[in-house]
């Protein structure tokens, strides 16, 4: 069972350190013992001495708070630092993040050579009961909602997987159509088995709505009881029991989500916006879709293998079974990109979606493993292919969190970075602990140049997963780039603890070396990164690196080569390209200049296709 226990908030000021209270001034919300800023239950970026500056304000609305105050909380008197310039920059983060001006400021006022000044009024609100305290209805005027794992009220170990399948069939139902923001599987798998507190829960979760429900099973008959909690007001708003056989399963969960959906003004809807019919005539084939479900909510090698075994099963019981076919697809992408990368599973997922696809061509789960099959080694990082199918299953599916990753995912590495920082913070506003968001909302920050903000996403993704690959991959080039040498060596030494020889790691030490000048070391370390074997999902960012390497030695003609691999294969990325420090130099050389060119034309596409 997943430990869902949080790490503790960092310190925040001490004189509010133990506050319970949410406080409020203008439309904004702050926890200070959490450090957290909130407009409109979407969190903003403020932290360190900037939130410290925040805090010591909302002690004294209306009263002047020095510029000796300041230093004295902020730099203790055996610090060296150019205080002048740090208050400035405080002051400055601290307004962009509020939306305030200091010519016409409406929250923070300066007062020259004395200090500053709270204008806004500031109400207290106990944390247990201030809606905002679970979450408020977002800028989307979506409310937040978690299904929780249904409690088995008869335990039989052969029976465990219906907890966390019929939470995850509602889940889908209540998101497809992005009324909701609903939690995904993978943030509440891990209260199954526990005895929760649905308002406790719907704090960690940072959600407004909890439904929960048990299940008794006696044969082949089931009792379901499910209970949708307001936890704003800590009152029920909904109580739904049914009786069913087995066999009749997906007709009740149905039901229940429907149920779910209407008490909170929703609709519940498949992708197809038709209502559900049973998706298979067997049992059996049903409940080891079921099984297959819960094993897919693990994430992990084995349990993927076993999921995978009982949906192929569950086809070959029922080959017009499209939800199963849908699910070994994603299967089979998860061994591809996960665990075992290469061609074998892209083309077995391949065969399931067209499976899929020939009996729903409305399926958006199909369409989304579609996209991220093209996107692909394998597939050849087929970019417009690939996107024109997440594009479908998000039209087919607007609350698809899955999909929507991926599109902006591919919008990153194509360049489009307002579209993927935009389709990213939306997927986090359905799970504010996503790891992977967290990650590539890094690399847009850092292919925008600006390092503070890379390093805060990245450091937050460590924080939710300290194992997670990709935060490790990418960490070292922010530390690379903003030329801290021994800071990236030890972040490469680090990250190989996970990937031993990845030849992403090897670009980065060769890129390493040369920085430091010491080039024939790095041209070794580099061929060494080059001829990495079997191309990764990855490997165009090696290709890149490589590129910045051969700049440094002196090798310009081949640093252009290596660029245009990079995009031929799904790193087409004009603008990063362009204004990438380590490629200045190249900006007089013909073929450096023609590739550019190309690339500028390609962007311009996806920009008016996609954009």
């Amino acid at each position: 069972m997943v430990n869902c226990s949080k790490p503790e908030a960092p310190h925040m000021a001490e004189s509010l350190s133990s506050s319970q209270q949410i406080l409020r001034f203008g439309t904004f919300e702050v926890n200070p013992r959490s450090g957290e800023l909130r407009k409109g239950g979407v969190r903003i970026k403020l932290h360190g001495q900037p939130f410290e500056v925040l805090a010591m304000l909302l002690e004294r609305p209306g009263q002047v708070v020095t510029r000796e105050e300041l230093r004295l909380r902020l730099w203790p008197t055996d610090t060296f630092v150019n205080f002048d310039h740090g208050v400035n920059t405080a002051i400055n983060k601290l307004r962009e993040a509020l939306g305030d001006s200091a010519d016409n400021p409406r929250f923070v006022e300066t007062l020259p050579r004395r200090g500053y000044r709270l204008l806004a009024g500031v109400q207290e609100q106990d944390r247990a009961t201030a809606p905002e305290a679970v979450l408020p209805v977002g800028v989307t005027g979506r409310r937040a909602v978690a299904v929780l794992p249904f409690k088995l009220l008869t335990p039989n170990p052969e029976d465990d997987y219906l907890s966390v399948a019929l939470a995850d069939a509602v889940i889908n139902r209540l998101g497809a159509n992005g009324e909701l923001l609903v939690r995904p599987t993978g943030a509440v798998a891990c209260y199954a088995k526990q005895a929760i507190d649905p308002l406790t829960v719907a704090r960690e979760l940072n959600v407004q709505v909890i439904v929960e429900g048990s299940i008794q099973k006696f044969g082949q008959r089931l009792r379901l009881h499910a209970q949708v909690w307001n936890a704003a007001e800590s009152s029920t708003l909904l109580t739904v029991k049914h009786d069913s056989e087995m066999a009749d399963l997906f007709e009740v969960q149905d039901k229940i989500a429907g149920a779910v959906a209407r008490a909170l003004g929703a609709r519940a809807t498949t992708s197809s916006e038709v209502p559900a019919a049973a998706p298979t005539k067997y049992p059996l084939a049903f409940e080891l879709f079921l099984r297959a479900v819960e094993r897919l909510s693990r994430v992990n090698l084995w349990d993927t293998q076993t999921a995978i075994a009982m949906l192929e099963k569950a086809v070959k019981l029922d080959p017009g079974f499209v939800a199963a076919w849908a699910r070994l697809a994603e299967a089979y992408m998860i061994m591809a990109v996960t665990f075992e990368p290469g061609v074998r599973w892209v083309r077995r997922g391949d065969r399931a979606i067209r499976r899929a696809l020939k009996l729903d061509p409305r399926n958006a789960e199909a369409h989304c493993e579609r996209g991220r099959a093209l996107w692909t080694p394998a597939g050849n990082f087929r970019n417009r292919a690939a996107l024109r199918a997440l594009s479908a299953a998000v039209r087919l599916s607007p609350g698809s969190r899955r999909a929507k990753t991926w599109q902006s995912v591919i919008f990153l590495h194509v360049g489009l970075l307002e579209e993927a920082k935009e389709g990213l913070l939306s997927v986090l506003n359905t799970d504010p602990e996503d790891a992977l968001s967290l990650v590539f909302l890094g690399q847009i920050a850092m292919y925008r140049w600006d390092y503070d903000e890379a390093e805060e996403y990245h450091l937050r993704a460590f924080h939710i997963d300290p194992t997670n690959i990709w935060a490790h991959l990418f960490h070292p080039t922010i530390a690379l780039y903003r030329g801290q040498l021994e800071e990236a060596a030890e972040r490469i030494r680090v990250a190989r603890q996970l990937l031993r020889d990845d030849p992403w790691l090897q670009s980065c030490d060769a890129l390493l070396w040369a920085k430091r000048g010491e080039f024939r070391k790095a041209e070794q370390l580099i061929q060494r990164a080059l001829r990495g074997g079997k191309p990764l999902l990855h490997t165009h960012h090696v290709f890149h690196t490589a590129a910045a390497v051969h700049v440094l030695v002196g090798k310009p003609a081949r640093a252009t080569e290596l660029l245009r691999k990079a995009s031929g294969m799904g790193l087409p990325n004009y603008p990063v390209f362009r204004d990438d420090p380590h490629f200045h130099s190249l900006s007089d050389r013909p073929e450096f200049l023609r590739l550019i060119a190309n690339l500028k034309r390609e962007w311009a596409g996806y920009r008016q296709e996609f954009g």
